[in-house]
C-alpha cells in the first residue's frame, strides 16, 4: 500500500455549500462487515450521557469502509471509535471543551464568540435548528484507527481526541517518528483511496457525504442530520437495530 507523504490541507470552509439530500438507511458497521471491522465506541466506554454502543453509518459509507479495510496489509483491520453521534453527546463534548479553553490563561479576555471559534477547530457546534449540522449527526463521519493481528492499535503518535497540534493528520511529516508517521499514512491512504476525505486537524476523522466532505470535494452535501436513536430506527433495516 502506498504510504507517500500526507500533504497538510486547509480546514474545510463550510460557508458556501450545495446540497442534494439523500435519505439513505443506516446500518450497524460491525454487523454489516460481518465482524471484519472492530468497534470500540469511546464515548460509551467513557460513560458519556446519551452515548451508544453501536457504530451506525449510512449504507454507502459502510460499504466504503469495508473496501478500505480490505486494502490493509494481511492481519490488520480497522477499528471504529465513533460514527453516528447523538445530539446529547455532541453538546456534552462541545461544552466540556469550551470550558477547558475558557479556563486557559492564554484565552483570558476573549469573547464567547472567539472561544467558540477556537473550540470548533476540534469539536463541531451542535445546532438542532439546522438540517445539516455537526458532521457526526450525518452518518457520513467516522473516527477510527488500525489494529494489528493481536488486536493492538497501531501507534499514531498521539491518541484519539488529543486536542493538540500533534493530532493534525500531517503533523508527523518531517519528524523522526517514522513508524508513527507511516501508520498515519497507511490509514490516510486506504481511506482516501475509496473516497473518504480527512479532517486535517484530526488523524482519526474521515468523512463522506457530509458537510466537511462537501467543502473539500466541492460536491453537494448528501446526508441530513439525525439527532436521536429513534430517528436512526426509521432509517435502518429492522435487523440492525
Amino acid at each position: 500500500m502506498l504510504i507517500s507523504a500526507i500533504v497538510g490541507e486547509k480546514m474545510p470552509d463550510i460557508s458556501d455549500l450545495t446540497y442534494a439530500e439523500t435519505d439513505e438507511e443506516f446500518v450497524d458497521v460491525e454487523e454489516f462487515s460481518n465482524g471484519a471491522i472492530a468497534v470500540e465506541m469511546k464515548y460509551y466506554l467513557a460513560g458519556r450521557k446519551g452515548s451508544i454502543n453501536k457504530a451506525y453509518l449510512r449504507r454507502s459509507v459502510a460499504k466504503m469502509l469495508v473496501k478500505a479495510n480490505a486494502l490493509l496489509p494481511e492481519g490488520y483491520r480497522l477499528k471504529v471509535y465513533d460514527a453516528w453521534r447523538p445530539y446529547e453527546v455532541q453538546k456534552d463534548i462541545f461544552d466540556e471543551y469550551l470550558n477547558i479553553i475558557s479556563a486557559d490563561k492564554e484565552n483570558a479576555g476573549k469573547s464567547y464568540g472567539e472561544l467558540c471559534k477556537i473550540a470548533r477547530t476540534f469539536v463541531s457546534f451542535p445546532d438542532k435548528t439546522q438540517r445539516f449540522s455537526y458532521v457526526h449527526s450525518s452518518g457520513g463521519a467516522v473516527d477510527l484507527t488500525i489494529i494489528d493481528e493481536n488486536g493492538e492499535e497501531l501507534d499514531m503518535g498521539c491518541g484519539f481526541d488529543d486536542f493538540t497540534e500533534l493530532a493534525a493528520t500531517a503533523a508527523l511529516e518531517g519528524t523522526e517518528l517514522t513508524q508513527e508517521r507511516n501508520n498515519r499514512r497507511l490509514l490516510y491512504h486506504v481511506m482516501s483511496s475509496v473516497g473518504f476525505t480527512n479532517y486535517p486537524s484530526e488523524w482519526w476523522h474521515y468523512d463522506y457525504g457530509d458537510i466537511f466532505w462537501g467543502a473539500i470535494t466541492g460536491e453537494p452535501v448528501m446526508y441530513l442530520s439525525v439527532y436521536s436513536a429513534d430517528e436512526i430506527s426509521s432509517r435502518a433495516p429492522s435487523k440492525s437495530i
